[in-house]
């Protein structure tokens, strides 16, 4: 994904965020929580998980090399 900040919705509890340039935390939507580690200029991976095993629905997390994360999850499943 081209910009994982239009991934990030609900209310930020804790964390920290500077519109544009970070996102760090948790954000709460009516449906879940997400756990965020996002920065400018990174592509980023949205991995739903199961919230039962990690309080949380999806983590949303920018890197470098986004396709190689996705490869390895998918090698780890």
């Amino acid at each position: 994904m081209d910009k994982p900040f239009g991934e990030i919705g609900g209310i930020r509890l804790p964390g920290t965020r500077v519109p544009g340039l970070m996102a760090l935390g948790t954000w709460w939507r009516r449906d879940g929580r997400d756990l965020v580690v996002v920065y400018r200029g990174e592509r980023g991976v949205v991995v739903e998980v199961d919230a039962n095993q990690l309080n949380y629905q999806r983590i949303i997390l920018s890197t470098k090399d986004p396709d190689r994360v996705c490869d390895l999850l998918a090698a780890a499943d």
